[in-house]
């Protein structure tokens, strides 16, 4: 129905989950570890797509050498007030996320973004998320939009210059 819509603009059927029709592959990943995170991504080869990482391959259709896109990824938790034990959010439930603390956190998104800027077949990347909401305390931000971080650094980041875009693609 989209397509029959406006056939001029690409499909993306499932951001991150599983595909039936797309014309940009999308996964999720919050892997904290980069040694595996970037083992995933190692078979992202347009030329050779039964070596892609699919999140769910058994109900997904395959790769097909669409631009591939890690539409989220890192979604590393931090707060001020971090400790071993999560701390309690709105209605008693316990805030989550994946990581560590402090520049910690900043260090190690900087490594899993740089394994995405460096890969020549990625074709974009989403970190999430830009703020925390409600027990997701993930974010960039805090959930009244206060910086957790760096933020030029993080821009730093976010905005190195991608290896697809060396290419000359």
């Amino acid at each position: 129905m989209t397509r029959a819509l406006d056939a001029t603009r690409p499909i993306n059927d499932a951001s991150g989950y599983v595909h039936v029709e797309t014309d940009i592959f999308t996964v999720h990943d919050y892997d904290q570890n980069p040694a595996t995170f970037k083992e995933r991504y190692a078979g992202v080869n347009p030329k050779a797509p039964e070596n892609a990482f699919v999140r769910f391959p058994e109900i997904s259709v395959p790769y097909e050498g669409q631009p591939y896109v890690v539409d989220e990824y890192g979604g590393t938790f931090w707060t001020k007030e971090h400790t071993d034990q999560p701390q309690k959010a709105g209605k008693g439930r316990g805030n989550w996320g994946y990581g560590k603390t402090g520049r910690e956190v900043e260090d190690l998104v900087k490594e899993l973004t740089e394994i995405l800027l460096r890969h020549k077949n990625i074709a974009g990347y989403t970190y999430t998320q830009l703020t925390d909401v409600e027990q997701e305390v993930n974010g960039v931000y805090t959930y009244d939009r206060k910086p957790k971080f760096d933020t030029a650094r993080l821009k730093g980041i976010f905005g190195g210059r991608a290896a697809i875009e060396k290419a000359g693609r």
